[in-house]
């Protein structure tokens, strides 16, 4: 009986103080592990995120590539089937690729654009700014407009879905 209640008393006198410190310490080992494991995470969204900015930019340079070549197949494969194209010369809207390639044809007909992105920004709402060096002339080779505009996409998919125009 005496060592029965010797170690009652051992066990809830010495017990409760190891617990507490044992408890402290696999607290604070998991917070450590936690914290890391959140920045091994931020690394590889940081990295990822990098990664389809980089594509996008490439795929936003062969688009600028192909515009300024005049070649519309090769601009149509970077967009979406269900793009959707701001006229900026005339107003409103292209959708889809057929609208596209006849809203440039018209365009080039009476306008000789060329436009160079010079830099490139993602914004937190996920669309893809992209400052372009822009020059127009007329056929006879008057310059109508000669300055930076902001471009700014929507990318589905790795393609082109959507573009707007900001000055």
């Amino acid at each position: 009986m005496y060592l029965s209640t010797y170690m009652y008393n051992c066990i809830w006198v010495f017990f409760p103080v190891f617990t507490i410190e044992f408890i402290r310490r696999e607290r604070a080992a998991l917070i450590a592990y936690l914290r890391r494991k959140d920045r091994i995470l931020k690394l590889k969204r940081n990295i990822m995120s990098e990664e389809k900015m980089l594509k996008n930019q490439a795929l936003i340079k062969l688009a600028y590539v192909a515009f300024n070549a005049r070649n519309i197949d090769a601009i149509l494969e970077v967009m979406h089937p269900e793009v959707k194209w701001p006229m900026a010369w005339g107003g409103g809207y292209a959708n889809g690729h057929d609208e596209v390639r006849d809203y440039w044809e018209k365009q080039w007909k009476e306008l000789d654009p060329h436009v160079t992105p010079v830099g490139f920004r993602e914004r937190e709402n996920g669309t893809l700014e992209v400052e372009v060096a822009q020059l127009v002339k007329d056929l006879a080779g008057n310059i109508l407009f000669d300055g930076k505009v902001f471009h700014v996409y929507v990318i589905n998919d790795g393609l082109l879905q959507r573009m707007e125009i900001e000055q």
